[in-house]
């Protein structure tokens, strides 16, 4: 229930970046038409009304942001970058403001993507887990327990093709053991007594 609920959110939250990355592509063709337009014709209108269109597509996020940052107590670059593109935009120089929150909301975006694709790995990791373990009591007989109410120095049995439960050290016995999931590797690798 737990793995379902989180990749909802993982889900939702890749809806949301997607959407944001093409917000953000819409606001960096306006400030190069901005730029290509300034270039080409030499009156002022044309290119500055593009321009104040991409700093505010692409400022607004991220002052609004800064604000919500600073009402939690939280200041960080962020905070400074708005500042800078409030700046800009309040002197006329709507291509610096466009500029700066393309690079910020840019560098925020390929930040939360990466961070998005570390947790779909977790997520994907902890879904290997098995729920439930064969724990060894004191007597050797076998109980079958939640995999999360394991603790340290107890032991479980492990039979051909189970999935690990938790880390340890095998005490007796040997097998072949698909770690491709920690380690990388391709191939099942040979464990004995003491690995």
């Amino acid at each position: 229930m737990a793995h379902d609920f989180a990749k909802t959110m993982i889900d939702q939250e890749e809806g949301r970046a997607g959407f944001r990355i093409m917000v953000v592509m819409s606001g960096g063709i306006l400030l190069i038409a901005a730029l290509t337009a300034g270039e080409i014709f030499p009156h002022p209108c044309p290119p500055t009304i593009l321009a104040m269109i991409a700093a505010v597509l692409l400022g607004t996020p991220l002052v609004c942001q800064a604000v919500a940052d600073l009402w939690h107590g939280h200041a960080d670059m962020d905070g400074l970058a708005a500042l800078a593109v409030l700046a800009a935009f309040a002197s006329g120089d709507y291509l610096t403001a466009g500029a700066i929150s393309f690079f910020m909301v840019i560098s925020v975006l390929i930040e939360r993507r990466s961070a998005l694709g570390a947790r779909k790995s977790i997520e994907a990791l902890i879904r290997l887990s098995p729920p439930t373990a064969c724990r060894l009591n004191s007597e050797g007989e076998e109980e079958e327990i939640e995999t999360a109410k394991l603790k340290a120095g107890e032991r479980v049995r492990i039979r051909p093709g189970d999935h690990i439960p938790g880390d340890g050290v095998i005490v007796t016995g040997q097998s072949t053991i698909n770690q491709a999931s920690i380690t990388g590797e391709s191939l099942p690798v040979d464990k004995a007594e003491g690995d």
